[in-house]
C-alpha cells in the first residue's frame, strides 16, 4: 500500500513538472511573440524554427534571474552561411552600438560566417533608443554586402550592460556552423581561417572533432608609437593619451585598414616595433601562448605552461564544449572563466603556426574597468574553487578519474586550499 502511494505521488509530481514545463515555454513564446510586434521595424520572426523555440523557452528559465530582457535571434539572417561546410568557421562575437563600425570591418575582411550578438541598452531616459539602433543596423546591412551576406545578428535588449559571457553564449549559440572562433569584435583575423581546418594534422583535428582540443590564434596590437614596453604603467599612460586623443587614432585606424598578409610580414612588423603581443603588459592574459615559439614555429604545438589568468581566442567544437559563466558581468575575467573551465574539463590548447589575429585600437572606459575587475577578482576566486570540485565529482563520477581527462585538473586544482585531503575523502 505505501509502495504504491509512493508510485503514485511520482506519477503525480512528474504530471505536475510537464504541465509547468509546458507552461513556461507556451507563456515565453508568446512574450517574445508580442515583443517582435512592439519593436515593428523589420521582425524576424518567420526566420525561427520551433528548435530554435524550444531553445528560447529553455533559455528563459536559465536566464529568468537577470530580470526582464528582450531576445531577438537572426534580427538579421546571413545568406551566405551554410550548416553543411564541414570545416567552415563562424566567428562568433558581440557587439554594442557604438561598435557596429568594427563589426563592418571584420565581416568585410573576414568574408566568412559570422553570429553576432548586439547589445542594446533600454534606456528610460531616451525610450526612442531603440528603434533608432535597429534603423542605423537596418541601413548598415542594405549598403554592405558583407553584412547580408555573411552576418546572422541576434539582438538583445535590456538594462544589464556588459553581460558579455551571456552574449558569448548566445553567439554561440546560434553559429550554423560546427566549429566557431569565440573573437572580440576589435580583432582582424587571417582569411584562411575558414580552411585551417582541413590542414591540421590527423591526431589534432580528431583531438578537434570529439571537444577535446582548442586552437589558439596568436593575438596582436598595432603600436601607434615606438615604444613597445612591457611596464605596466607606461602602457597605461601610454593608453591614457591615446584616449584623449581618441577621434584622431580611430580615424587613422579606420584609414589605414592595416593588415600584414603573411606571417612573415607580420614578423617583420613586430621586429620594427609597429605591432607588439597583444595586451603585452599582461603578459599572464597571453604568454602561455609562447610568442617565442610561434615566430619560428612551422607546426602545430602544445600549451604547456597554461595558467588561470590565461584567456586566448580559440577556434572550438561548438556542441559539447562548456559554456561560459554568466555570473561574470562588466570587466575582468570573463574571458579567463570561460578557458578555466574548458581547460579543467579536460581540453588540450594547440597553437596554430601560420595563422594570427591583430586588433584595431579603440579607447576604454578605464574608471569603469578597474572597478568591476576588482569585484570580479574576488568572484573568480571563489568560481576556480567550485569548477575544481564540480569536474572533480563529475570525473570520478563517470570513471574517468584515473584517464587523461584528468590531467588538467589535477596539474592546475592541486593549488586550492585543501584540495589533496578533500579529493582523497572522496575516493
Amino acid at each position: 500500500m505505501v509502495t504504491g502511494s509512493f508510485k503514485f505521488a511520482n506519477l503525480v509530481m512528474i504530471f505536475y513538472l510537464f504541465i509547468t514545463l509546458i507552461y513556461l515555454s507556451s507563456h515565453f513564446i508568446g512574450h517574445l511573440r508580442q515583443n517582435f510586434s512592439t519593436v515593428s521595424l523589420h521582425p524576424r520572426l518567420d526566420q525561427i524554427s520551433p528548435e530554435t523555440e524550444a531553445l528560447l523557452s529553455a533559455q528563459h528559465v536559465l536566464w529568468s534571474s537577470l530580470g526582464s530582457n528582450r531576445l531577438y535571434p537572426f534580427y538579421f539572417k546571413a545568406r551566405a552561411v551554410s550548416s553543411n561546410s564541414p570545416h567552415d568557421v563562424t566567428i562568433t562575437t558581440l557587439v554594442t552600438p557604438h561598435r557596429l563600425d568594427a563589426l563592418e570591418r571584420l565581416a568585410h575582411h573576414y568574408q566568412g560566417p559570422i553570429s553576432a550578438v548586439l547589445h542594446i541598452y533600454d534606456d528610460d531616459s531616451d525610450p526612442t533608443i531603440q528603434a533608432k539602433v535597429l534603423d542605423r543596423v537596418k541601413k548598415l546591412y542594405a549598403r554592405q554586402p558583407n553584412m547580408q551576406h555573411f552576418v546572422d545578428l541576434h539582438v538583445v535588449i535590456d538594462k544589464y550592460e556588459r553581460q558579455f559571457n551571456m552574449w558569448r553564449n548566445l553567439a554561440k549559440l546560434y553559429a550554423r556552423t560546427e566549429y566557431i572562433l569565440m573573437l572580440d569584435v576589435d580583432f582582424l583575423v587571417s582569411p584562411s581561417v575558414r580552411s585551417v581546418l582541413t590542414t591540421l594534422p590527423p591526431k589534432t583535428m580528431d583531438a578537434v572533432r570529439q571537444g577535446a582540443a582548442a586552437l589558439v590564434l596568436p593575438a596582436f596590437e598595432e603600436l601607434l608609437d615606438s615604444s613597445n614596453s612591457s611596464n605596466s604603467s607606461s602602457n597605461n599612460t601610454r593608453r591614457t593619451a591615446l584616449d584623449n586623443n581618441k577621434s584622431n587614432i580611430l580615424g587613422m585606424l579606420n584609414d589605414t585598414g592595416f593588415f600584414p598578409s603573411t606571417k612573415e610580414e607580420l614578423i617583420t612588423e613586430v621586429n620594427n616595433g609597429r605591432v607588439a603581443m597583444f595586451h603585452k603588459f599582461w603578459l599572464k592574459g597571453h604568454g602561455s601562448t609562447n610568442y617565442t615559439k610561434w615566430y619560428t614555429s612551422s607546426s602545430v604545438y602544445k600549451v604547456t605552461d597554461y595558467n588561470f589568468a590565461y584567456e586566448p581566442y580559440v577556434i572550438v567544437k561548438k556542441e559539447g564544449t562548456a559554456w561560459c559563466d554568466e555570473r561574470f558581468i562588466g570587466y575582468g575575467a570573463n574571458k579567463a572563466a570561460c578557458h578555466f573551465e574548458l581547460y579543467v574539463s579536460g581540453m588540450e590548447y594547440f597553437v596554430l603556426p601560420d595563422d594570427y589575429l591583430l586588433h584595431q585600437y579603440h579607447p576604454y572606459p578605464e574608471q569603469t574597468r578597474s572597478y568591476e575587475r576588482h569585484l570580479n577578482k574576488k568572484l573568480y576566486e571563489h568560481f576556480r574553487e567550485e569548477i575544481c570540485f564540480r569536474y572533480a565529482r563529475s570525473m570520478m563520477a563517470r570513471g574517468v578519474w584515473n584517464t587523461k581527462k584528468s590531467t588538467n585538473i589535477k596539474k592546475e586544482c592541486h593549488k586550492i586550499r585543501h584540495w589533496n585531503s578533500l579529493i582523497r575523502g572522496a575516493h
